[in-house]
């Protein structure tokens, strides 16, 4: 455990430009908590690193015991796009659907998260909502994750190692509320070890979008929604647009003649009229609009 003091840093950021409450959850990310106080913490990989966020009206405040981590944070929530352009150009040419998004949810950003924690959240994601993602991502680190720290009276752990769920038993990924995925999350990681661990996905990031998606798309379960989401959230590949049942019912709204269902036959050309619409960016302007379909508040 990490008995070295707090350090508290701030980010320079109204909630314009990130709403960390729109941000964290919007289905992309899973193991950070939200607490009465509002405060937002998570133990983000790579790394182990215990973060507490709060959100004021001019700042993040930054709370761990790390020297750096307001820079790190700044490079997760992906704070150098210019967002505020792609967005007005969304607004005067994208359509009714984008406009009511963006005017409804500012600051919601896409992340740039640690590409192995974000392949497993994924592929533990068919059929599944986010609490239950969430809760099955929470419950998997607890029991295979190394702990690291005890703070506002939660003890937070790393996320899995390739090497810790490539050895551990269905049984473990039943009992974290996996079910039938469990096979999947354990095969996916022994395959990932076997081309060289964390290093092999973090070196996608160098790769371009077709690329990435091809060597994902390999991977036990990872079809091309999962390979959207991993692209998408971890590995800076902005036109990626994960289809959803939510957002094939936004693009039936967007565009004419688009089948009623998605299927492995119409995936790809329902995402690339966002990729048409919305361009190298399309992946932001889906996060938008799939946030308009769950958002609940």
């Amino acid at each position: 455990m990490n008995d070295l003091p707090h350090i508290i840093e701030h980010i320079s950021c109204v909630p314009a430009r990130l709403d960390l409450d729109r941000t964290l959850s919007s289905g992309q990310v899973f193991r950070w908590i939200r607490d009465d106080a509002g405060i937002w913490s998570a133990c983000l990989e790579p790394g182990g690193i215990v973060v507490h966020l709060r959100q004021t009206q001019t700042s993040i405040d930054v709370d761990s015991k790390s020297t750096g981590v307001a820079a790190l944070l700044e490079r997760y929530f992906r704070l150098d796009e210019p967002l505020d352009d792609w967005l007005g150009e969304w607004q005067r040419s994208g359509g009714p659907e984008i406009c009511a998004a963006i005017a409804a949810y500012p600051g919601l950003r896409v992340v740039r998260q640690d590409p192995w924690e974000c392949l497993i959240s994924f592929l533990a994601s068919p059929a599944a909502p986010i609490y239950r993602i969430r809760r099955s991502m929470l419950r998997l680190a607890a029991r295979i994750g190394e702990p690291c720290a005890s703070e506002h009276g939660q003890l937070f752990c790393r996320f899995p190692a390739p090497e810790a769920l490539a050895a551990t038993q269905r049984v473990v990924c039943d009992e974290c509320g996996l079910g039938f995925r469990g096979p999947n999350l354990i095969a996916a990681a022994s395959m990932v070890l076997d081309r060289g661990g964390r290093g092999w996905l973090e070196d996608l990031r160098t790769a371009d979008y077709a690329d990435a998606k091809r060597e994902l798309v390999r991977l036990p379960g990872v079809g091309d929604k999962i390979a959207d989401c991993v692209c998408l959230f971890s590995l800076d590949k902005d036109e990626a647009v994960p289809i959803d049942v939510h957002i094939a019912r936004v693009a039936r709204t967007l565009f004419e003649g688009l089948p009623a269902s998605v299927t492995p036959k119409t995936y790809i050309p329902i995402a690339d009229r966002f990729r048409e619409r919305f361009g190298s960016k399309a992946g932001w302007a889906q996060q938008y609009l799939f946030f308009s379909q769950i958002d609940t508040s």
